[in-house]
Order: C-alpha cells, then sequence, then structure tokens
C-alpha cells in the first residue's frame, strides 16, 4: 500500500510540473546583474508618517523654543504652523502613498533636496531679524554734547594783593549757593590789612536773581565799602518793564534795561553756565553806572596756585579805561580762579584762589 501511494503522488506532482516551462540562464563568461526590490506598502506608509511626525515636531517647535523666544519673525511662523489643521494618520498615509504612487524614486529624492527644511526657513528669519538689529546706528556727531551740571554751592577763597603796595594783603571768599527753585544768592567779602598798620577794609558784594537756561539773571545787587554809608550802592533790575533802578550816594536815577545785562558780580559766575566761545560783549550794571565792555579770550594758559598748577582759559575785559583780567578754571566748570583788576588811576588788585570747597559746608 505505502509503494502504492508513493508512486500515484509522483505521477500528481510530475503532472503538475508539467504546465510550467522552466528555463535556467545561460551562462557565459559575461555579469549578470539581478534587480530585486522588496515593497511593503503599509509598512513602508506607517515609518513614513512618523518619521515625518517626529522629524517636523523637533525640528521646528524644539529650536524655535529653545534657541529663538525673543524673535518676531519665528513667533510668526511657527502662529502659522499650529494654525495649521491637524490630519489624521489614514489621510496623512493616503497623501504620502499618492505622492510616492505618481513620482518616481529619483524624483522624490530631487524635490526633496530643492526645498528648504522648515528648520532652515526658522534660522533665514532670525538671521535676517538679527542682522537688522546689528546694524550700527547712525549718530549726529555734530549734536550739541550736554554740558555737565554746574555746582549748585560752590564756596571759594583767595588770595588779595594790591599792586601798589606788595605789603597788602587780604582775603577774598566768594559764596554760591543755588536752592531747588532755581534761585541764587552770591556773595563776596574781602578783607585786606597793610602789614604797617592795625586798620583794615571790609568790602561786601551781594547778588540775588534766578537761573535759566541762559545763566543767571540777576534781580539785586549792593555793594558796600567799610561801614560809611557814603561808600554804599545797590541796584534793582526790573525785567518786567526793562528798566534799571540804580541808588547811591551820589543820585537815584533810572535806566533802560538791556537783555543779558549783569551785575559787577554775577558776570564772574556766568561763565559757569555758558563758557566762552569767542569775543563779544557784556553789559554789567552796579548802583552807579551801566557799562557795555569788550571781552576777548587771551587762550589757554597754566598758572600756578596753592592749589597746585591749574589750566585756564584767560579773558580780558575792558571799557578802555578799565579793564578786568579772568583765569577761568578750565577744569572747575570755569569758576573765576584769578582776578587782575586796574582801575583809572592805574591800581590794581590781584586775586588768587587758594581752596575751593563744592559741598554744603
Amino acid at each position: 500500500m505505502l509503494t502504492l501511494a508513493l508512486v500515484v503522488s509522483l505521477l500528481v506532482h510530475l503532472l503538475l510540473l508539467s504546465k510550467f516551462v522552466l528555463t535556467l540562464p545561460e551562462l557565459n563568461e559575461g555579469q549578470h546583474s539581478i534587480e530585486v526590490r522588496l515593497v511593503n506598502a503599509q509598512a513602508m506608509q506607517k515609518i513614513s508618517s512618523q518619521s515625518i511626525q517626529k522629524s517636523s515636531q523637533k525640528s521646528l517647535v524644539e529650536p524655535a523654543a529653545a534657541k529663538l523666544k525673543s524673535n518676531k519673525s519665528v513667533v510668526k511662523v511657527l502662529s502659522t504652523i499650529n494654525d495649521t489643521p491637524e490630519l489624521s494618520l489614514d489621510t496623512y498615509d493616503e497623501t504620502v502613498t499618492s505622492k510616492i504612487s505618481t513620482l518616481t524614486t529619483e524624483q522624490v529624492v530631487n524635490e526633496t533636496a530643492k526645498a528648504p527644511s522648515a528648520l532652515e526657513v526658522l534660522m533665514s528669519e532670525a538671521k535676517n531679524e538679527t542682522s537688522e538689529m546689528n546694524k550700527p546706528t547712525k549718530t549726529n556727531n555734530n549734536a550739541k554734547k550736554p554740558a555737565p551740571q554746574a555746582y549748585k554751592y560752590v564756596e571759594t577763597e583767595f588770595e588779595v594783593r594790591h599792586g601798589n603796595d606788595p605789603s597788602d594783603i587780604g582775603i577774598t571768599r566768594i559764596v554760591f549757593n543755588l536752592d531747588k527753585n532755581r534761585t541764587y544768592i552770591l556773595t563776596r567779602m574781602t578783607q585786606t590789612q597793610s602789614q604797617t598798620s592795625l586798620l583794615s577794609d571790609t568790602l561786601a558784594e551781594n547778588s540775588e536773581g534766578i537761573v535759566t537756561d541762559k545763566g543767571l539773571i540777576p534781580s539785586f545787587y549792593s555793594y558796600q565799602y567799610g561801614k560809611d554809608p557814603k561808600n554804599s550802592q545797590n541796584v534793582r533790575f526790573a525785567w518786567s518793564n526793562r528798566k534799571l533802578q540804580m541808588h547811591s550816594s551820589k543820585a537815584d536815577k533810572s535806566e533802560d534795561l538791556s537783555t543779558g545785562t549783569q551785575d559787577s558780580l554775577s558776570y564772574m559766575y556766568q561763565f559757569m553756565f555758558s563758557p566762552p566761545l569767542e569775543d563779544t560783549e557784556i553789559t554789567m550794571a552796579n548802583g552807579d553806572k551801566q557799562t557795555t565792555y569788550t571781552y576777548s579770550l587771551q587762550g589757554e594758559e597754566e598758572i600756578s596756585t596753592k592749589l597746585g598748577k591749574l589750566n585756564t582759559l584767560h579773558l580780558l575785559i575792558s571799557d578802555g579805561e578799565e579793564k578786568t583780567e579772568l583765569w577761568l578754571g578750565v577744569d572747575y566748570q570755569y569758576l573765576p580762579v584769578r582776578v587782575h583788576t586796574t582801575e583809572k588811576n592805574g591800581s590794581s588788585v590781584d586775586q588768587v584762589v587758594t581752596s575751593i570747597y563744592t559741598s554744603l559746608p
């Protein structure tokens, strides 16, 4: 029986094989290439969709959140991506499969290489934005630089010597005080005493007014030499009606008030707010007269003082008969650090700074 079964099985196999024609490749000395392609559509669809989703999330979200948080262009691109409706896995697989079925493998590779990735788009936007931020800002080199803030309180002492009598020596103390209402008080007290005499003379001057962006605007000035009332005078500046009201032992009088007029004390501290830049004129008034002087720049000079060597700007102020020379401290906001006056009769007084205080006592 067993033998009969084997014979029947063999006949059936021979019958089946007779329906197919089998040919073997001819063997020769040349080479043969066999092209084999394995396609698993479902597996490829799933792998493609998962890879694209992971790649998109990693390349778009993470760099934008980690490195480009403050970039407006990146935020705009991300908001556009977030607004895109989410596709289901089945729909996404159908789209990928349709694209693959209509394009050859070589075309898919070429198109993918040409198209910039989303990360490249984001980085390009960020680069453009950063380049705009890093562009140098144009500055106006001709713009006027702000002047340093002037002293609100300054106290200066000078050594005083009379040119006609070198034995005479004295001390001058000038105090400038500016309050929060921009009102100033300026006082000068000079005491001189001859080494050959016990007598001493005292000269007191006072100036009051306000400070504006144009400098000092005096409203009152007084002068007192010694205790004799005959040696006193004062002047009021009535800016509202442009009048000077002058009082002295000689007479009381009124004159028109010129714009920018200073008194005999305030003009020296006007340069602290408006440094001299060129030759010009300045009008000064006291209780006796109003005079216009011409002042000219004599140049920069280094002078010797008890404070050491000081860099100064030398000014000459004159009306033809009287003259005053000022040395303004360049490093002290143009405060006067030396004053030399010459009267009509040729007598002169020289005052050189010995100390400067710029804080409240």
